[in-house]
């Protein structure tokens, strides 16, 4: 069976009182990330990898930050490569209001 790898590039720019933000990933709205974001510097990604069987279901990723007072997290990309090859596919992939949606096209 095949299988998608989607590659989010997560990006935070933390507040000064030295609090680590703490961001949370949903697929499909099953919670399937929590983290700290870790990095020390005040502007950095987090690349986040999740690997989806190919089965032409439609899906969607959105971000939420948990405390918002301490700092910003946005999604800042999406892309999505072949499991197998890990050569990069050719997808729509959607930003509606946050929610960034595509399909796992069945290869």
């Amino acid at each position: 069976m095949s299988h998608t790898v989607v590659c989010l590039n997560i990006y935070c720019t933390k507040t000064a009182d030295g609090r680590d933000p703490v961001y949370r990933l949903f697929l499909n709205d099953q919670l399937v990330v929590e983290r700290r974001f870790w990095p020390k510097t005040p502007d950095h990604f987090i690349q986040e990898q999740i690997t989806l069987n190919d089965n032409d279901t439609k899906c969607n990723i959105w971000l939420k930050n948990v405390f918002g007072n301490r700092g910003r997290i946005k999604i800042k990309s999406v892309k999505l490569f072949d499991g197998d090859t890990r050569m990069p596919l050719s997808s729509d992939v959607k930003n509606v209001n946050g929610r960034y949606i595509f399909k796992t096209a069945k290869r």
